[in-house]
């Protein structure tokens, strides 16, 4: 069995194409919006035309995330959604696998 070696920084991980030194282009998507105006409005996508034939100008790729807390701790998944918004993320996903939650 061959042991584990850690990537060289810079290096290409093995089986994956060098990205250094060059941008991967996105794919045109159709555009859409999450949130409101009370909460901020992110846009994710675009390049395509919307569905009413306007053109669209891509969005910044957003920054998202999903809480770990269990959310039945609602102060620690209250905390953890102040820490991620405070360290740049522009969308927090959370679960609630329980109705009881």
């Amino acid at each position: 069995m061959k042991a584990a070696t850690a990537p060289i920084p810079g290096e290409p991980m093995p089986g994956h194409p060098p990205t250094i030194g060059r941008m991967l282009q996105r794919r045109p998507t159709r555009q859409v919006s999450v949130g409101s105006e009370k909460t901020g409005i992110v846009r994710i996508g675009g390049g395509l035309p919307d569905r009413h034939a306007r053109a669209t100008t891509p969005a910044p790729v957003s920054v998202q995330t999903m809480t770990t807390s269990y959310t039945h701790e609602v102060d620690k998944t209250v905390a953890e959604i102040h820490r991620l918004h405070a360290a740049g993320a522009d969308l927090i996903r959370l679960a609630v696998p329980l109705w009881t939650e």
